[in-house]
């Protein structure tokens, strides 16, 4: 209710502006408090039930993993380098 009061409020300025442009300015410093993070929404709403938490083992598979992908990122450049310059005949170095 006190939404709509606050809209009425700015409703009656918007219609008492008799000028071509009309600059608002709001500040409300309890919003701040208001905010909800996704970690404190119910179950039901996240659909992810108790999976939204990360403990130890979860952080060290997820670290893996992210290795793994580095890993195979780089392999597939080095692969990718190579195979341009042996198609462009660069010399390796090699007599």
């Amino acid at each position: 209710e006190a939404e709509l009061d606050a809209l009425l409020l700015v409703q009656a300025a918007l219609d008492a502006s008799e000028g071509p442009h009309l600059l608002l300015y709001t500040s409300r410093s309890e919003a701040r408090q208001q905010r909800r993070s996704l970690s404190e929404a119910p179950e039901s709403l996240t659909g992810f039930g108790a999976y939204t938490e990360c403990g130890q083992l979860c952080q060290t598979q997820v670290r893996w993993l992210e290795g793994m992908l580095a890993v195979v990122f780089l392999a597939l450049t080095t692969a990718a380098g190579m195979t341009c310059l042996n198609v462009l005949n660069t010399p390796t170095g090699g007599r």
